[in-house]
């Protein structure tokens, strides 16, 4: 199995037990009030790399924060293309208008080129 492949598997894999995880632990009262269902968002292959690409990016969160109101966000990697410290940084910036705790997970664009660092902050 290529590097990228098996990211994306356990990538896949960690949203599943995490899920699963949430739903029956009894986390759900603790995480969404125990008389209410358990919501959350995912969002995969973003791959934000222009203007448009971040103003669609914008209006999701818009309706996470608005709308959908979640108790957490689970992004599944891929999200800058080119995994460029730019890109990086601007994807952050928007990310971090999600008012509600927001779990990355790392894809093959990530590991490209020290992308995963380049994320973590480790590296600019």
């Amino acid at each position: 199995m290529s590097q990228a492949k098996s990211l994306r598997a356990r990538g896949a894999l960690f949203g599943v037990l995490m899920a699963l995880g949430l739903l029956t632990q009894g986390s759900r009262a603790a995480v969404a009030g125990a008389d209410e269902p358990l919501v959350f968002v995912t969002i995969a292959d973003l791959h934000v790399t222009n203007t448009q690409g971040m103003a669609d990016f914008k209006q999701a969160i818009d309706q996470i924060n608005n709308i959908i109101k979640p108790a957490f966000v689970y992004i599944a990697g891929d999200t800058p293309d080119g995994a460029t410290a730019e890109q990086y940084r601007l994807y952050k910036a928007v990310r971090d208008t999600i008012r509600c705790p927001v779990y990355d997970v790392a894809g093959d664009h990530e590991a490209r080129a020290g992308g995963m660092e380049i994320a973590r902050g480790s590296r600019s």
